[in-house]
């Protein structure tokens, strides 16, 4: 009887084939260009609803009013603040750009109820 654990030798060799890699590759990042700023608001509130210890989170504020820097507020399980986060779907957004909005939710009300402010952004 053989023994169904022995590997037969030919399985171990090299390939014999030799094939050519796709003329096409898939697209390297995510289209979050295509998406509107909603959209883009909507997929980064999906996300934060993912993490493991978020139990509530939703959008804050609405179209137009002051918002202090966030856009997102997360409520978290066995935490007394809160993780906050600010959505930029926008082109060229550089340090220059991330320090202003570090800056701009520091001064806001938000900063000393939160423990953590994530800038979601679609820049690579």
């Amino acid at each position: 009887m053989e023994d169904r654990r022995q590997v037969h030798s030919w399985l171990e060799t090299p390939p014999l084939s030799k094939i050519d890699p796709p003329v096409e590759t898939r697209k390297q990042e995510l289209p979050f260009g295509g998406l509107t700023w909603e959209d883009f608001e909507r997929l980064c509130l999906r996300l934060v609803r993912l993490e493991s210890t978020v139990e509530h989170c939703q959008l804050y504020g609405v179209r137009g009013q002051k918002q202090e820097g966030i856009d997102i507020y997360a409520r978290k399980t066995s935490a007394d603040k809160y993780s906050v986060y600010q959505c930029k779907r926008v082109r060229d957004f550089g340090p220059t750009n991330i320090e202003g909005a570090v800056s701009k939710f520091l001064v806001g009300a938000w900063a000393s109820k939160s423990d953590t402010f994530v800038l979601c952004t679609s820049e690579s």
